[in-house]
């Protein structure tokens, strides 16, 4: 066992990753930490070393993974207030380099417009995002700053080289996610899972229905989101919640405007393939 851990799964946020962790944890030499999110570096920074460890439940496994999202959504957008978080959330990849220098990192990117649009509704499921979509992305630099993946890469590379990350698209996680978990045992050195079990895609984006939101005040969709089998769930979900509505469209070609010289910085910095991303906005 390598303590603390030399792997971070660290985003996109809303981008698949809850999928693929839990596709990486069915390998016999890969301990996925329990949370999935320990969020040391960031909501747990109060927390010591032995805590971090106890999130990692089977230590004699070889590579341990922290698959805390949070650590790619530093603020980068110049202009806009970062009014949810604060500065907890710099700084995280000169801590992690304090920790472990030497640690491989896996990120998935998902085009921006979705997975922002995603991002808004996932905060406003969860009760605290009241505001109409445009304007909490005018108002919260949290929503821009976690899609501009070449700036937060950059934070990342003033500390590990190039080599140490894996740029995953989301779409090949959701197209063929055994072949995305066979990519991330190479970066990793590990022989495939020669079986892996393509479930059901993990934490896919709802909001809740009427019901959904008096259970969820009450703390009782969280109680069974940890309790309940997921064929219960299933079952459930149609009862308590209803699909994300559509992006209106000219908020959707503003947003594609904003994002297109990001992406084209970060096809041309990386030789990630980012010309999906313009066809489909």
């Amino acid at each position: 066992m390598s303590f603390p851990p030399d792997v971070y799964l660290i985003g996109a946020m809303k981008a698949g990753t809850t999928t693929l962790a839990d596709l990486l944890s069915q390998h016999p030499d890969i301990c996925l930490s329990s949370p999935k999110e320990p969020h040391f570096f960031t909501e747990k920074e109060g927390q010591n070393l032995d805590w971090y460890q106890t999130c990692f439940a089977q230590p004699k496994r070889r590579i341990l993974i922290d698959a805390s999202t949070s650590y790619t959504i530093a603020p980068v957008e110049v202009g806009i207030p970062f009014k949810r978080v604060c500065e907890k959330y710099r700084g995280i990849p000169e801590k992690i380099h304090s920790y472990n220098p030497e640690a491989k990192f896996i990120y998935v990117l998902r085009e921006p417009v979705s997975r922002t649009y995603s991002h808004y509704n996932h905060n406003a499921r969860d009760g605290w995002e009241k505001r109409p979509f445009m304007q909490a992305i005018r108002e919260d630099a949290q929503y821009l700053s976690a899609s501009h993946y070449l700036q937060q890469l950059e934070a990342y590379w003033a500390f590990f080289p190039k080599e140490a990350f894996l740029l995953l698209p989301f779409e090949e996680i959701m197209k063929s996610p055994a072949y995305a978990a066979r990519r991330c045992c190479n970066f990793l050195g590990l022989p495939p899972q020669p079986e892996i079990e393509e479930t059901r895609a993990k934490n896919v984006g709802f909001v809740y229905n009427p019901i959904g939101q008096k259970l969820h005040k009450l703390g009782l969709m969280e109680l069974a989101s940890r309790l309940l089998p997921d064929a219960v769930k299933q079952w459930l979900a149609p009862l308590v919640s209803r699909s994300i509505p559509p992006m209106n469209p000219k908020d959707q070609q503003e947003l594609a405007r904003h994002f297109q010289p990001y992406n084209q910085r970060l096809q041309e910095t990386t030789g990630f393939d980012t010309s999906s991303w313009t066809r489909n906005t």
